[in-house]
């Protein structure tokens, strides 16, 4: 929820399909205190299994409300312009090339280490602050996140920056 939506921690929303629901209320044995089952019964008797994160619930709805407006799709055309952009960039190029793999979400950008260094560097230069990439590319990646919290302007600012 934080990263998707720009919101402080502590809060998760489940969503599930009816055929999954009855699958846990029915076939699941599990009813530990925190197990899915206890969850999915709580929840059909609108209670909860742990007091709420009533400031949470407000602002996600306050989140809601602002980005109510702005469309899915508009979400995926973005990140396909910013994976065609990368494909003719110089220096930074899409780790993952096949389509059929590619995160809606996070953008991960390989380039030569230093390269990499100096864009960190310069970015946060500018308060931006970009993700790097894990283990074996944590020193020649970048991750750009592509989330509803994220405008279009904050976007411009970054392709201006690179």
């Amino acid at each position: 929820m934080q990263k998707c939506f720009g919101l402080p921690s502590g809060l998760g929303v489940l969503v599930l399909s009816p055929q999954a629901q009855h699958t846990i209320e029915h076939r699941s044995k599990d009813t530990q205190y925190n197990s899915l089952k206890r969850i999915v019964e709580n929840g059909s008797a609108f209670q909860t299994t742990h007091t709420p994160n009533i400031l949470g619930i407000y602002l996600l709805s306050e989140r809601l409300k602002e980005i109510n407006n702005l469309p899915i799709l508009q979400l995926k055309e973005r990140m396909d312009y910013l994976y065609n952009h990368f494909l003719s960039h110089a220096s930074l190029k899409p780790l993952i090339i096949e389509k059929s793999v590619q995160s809606p979400t996070v953008l991960t950008l390989k380039g030569d280490e230093d390269y990499i260094k100096q864009v960190k560097r310069s970015l946060k230069e500018q308060d931006i602050i970009i993700g790097s990439g894990y283990g074996i590319w944590k020193e020649n990646t970048i991750r750009i996140a592509n989330f509803p919290a994220h405008t279009e302007d904050d976007f411009k600012k970054l392709l201006l920056a690179i």
